[in-house]
C-alpha cells in the first residue's frame, strides 16, 4: 500500500449490553467522550433500525485511515502470537489439573512397601 487509504462513511452507532449502556450513559454524564465512544459499536447504514439486541444511540461520521500493509501484517502477527500464548497458558493449566487428578487416583491405590531397605 504505497498510497494511504482513507475510508469515510456514515454509520449507525450501537451499545450492546446493559453493562455497556450503563457505562455509556455514565461516561456521557461525566463528559468523558473517549470512554463513551469505547462503549459504542458502529454498524450499518444510518437508517438501520435493528442490530442484534443492541440499542441505537446515534449516527456516526467515521473516517478510518488504514495503516500500511506492513503494519497490518505486523499487527496481525502480534495478535496471533498473543492468542497463541494465551492458549498455551490455558493448556498448561489444564495439563496441571489433569496431572493432579492422576496423582490423586494413584494415591488411592498406593501401598507402601512392608519394609524399607536402608541404603548405606
Amino acid at each position: 500500500m504505497a498510497e494511504q487509504i482513507k475510508l469515510t462513511a456514515t454509520l449507525s452507532a450501537w451499545v450492546g449490553s446493559e453493562y455497556s449502556f450503563r457505562g455509556f450513559m455514565q461516561a456521557l454524564e461525566r463528559g468523558d467522550q473517549l470512554e463513551a465512544l469505547n462503549c459504542v459499536n458502529f454498524y450499518g447504514a444510518q437508517d438501520k433500525e435493528k442490530f442484534s439486541d443492541a440499542t441505537k444511540v446515534g449516527i456516526a461520521e467515521i473516517t478510518l485511515t488504514v495503516v500500511s500493509r506492513d503494519e497490518l501484517t505486523t499487527n496481525a502477527v502480534k495478535a496471533l502470537k498473543a492468542t497463541l500464548e494465551q492458549e498455551r497458558a490455558k493448556w498448561l493449566q489444564k495439563q496441571a489439573e489433569i496431572l493432579e487428578q492422576i496423582s490423586k487416583f494413584q494415591a488411592l491405590t498406593f501401598e507402601p512397601a512392608e519394609s524399607a531397605e536402608v541404603l548405606p
